[in-house]
């Protein structure tokens, strides 16, 4: 899922609107289908093209990103959503698996494990001869100061890993750009 952020309507109240991101439009599609499914409503979905310039330890990457998203403006979606465990604002200083999920049955775990690992880890590639898979790997960017916060949260996913007979190699920092670090 995306962000679900603070805005300032009428001044007296504060809204919550759940962004939900993808490159692919069916699958937005998709996701607006289960959302009316629950009773609710999600926008068309919006599209913008943006050329970004990031500059890291290995030098200065130009990409151009074709972004697409729906929104969520139900206030009781986004609290249902904050209720099982998704944070708002700055995310490295909540990041964590919900409790629930960690007392949660194995079936519970294997599909939160799914969609965080079908969002987060990287694509399977092959070596240079095409027969031998590369490892896959996990990589959390965070700000520098809060690595902590990442490391940890990195031993809550290794913890649910082992539940299932999965053993993870290490974790270690790898060079980031110029505010966040990289755990892998």
């Amino acid at each position: 899922l995306g962000d679900v952020y603070k805005r300032q309507g009428n001044k007296k109240r504060k809204r919550l609107i759940t962004c939900i991101n993808s490159k692919n439009e069916n699958t937005l599609l998709e996701i607006s289908k289960d959302i009316k499914k629950l009773g609710f409503k999600a926008s068309k979905i919006y599209k913008r093209e943006r050329k970004i310039k990031v500059k890291n330890d290995y030098g200065i990457f130009e990409v151009e990103n074709k972004e697409k998203w729906i929104r969520i403006t139900s206030n009781s979606f986004s609290h249902l959503l904050v209720l099982l465990g998704m944070p708002i604002g700055k995310k490295i200083s909540k990041l964590r698996v919900p409790e629930w999920i960690m007392k949660a049955p194995k079936w519970i775990k294997r599909n939160f494990l799914a969609g965080f690992f079908g969002a987060e880890l990287t694509k399977p590639k092959t070596l240079k001869n095409g027969y031998t898979f590369m490892q896959p790997m996990l990589t959390i960017a965070a700000e520098k100061g809060k690595e902590e916060i990442a490391y940890n949260f990195l031993k809550q996913i290794e913890k649910l890993l082992n539940e299932f007979g999965i053993k993870c190699s290490s974790i270690y920092k790898i060079k980031g750009i110029q505010k966040t670090v990289g755990l892998r």
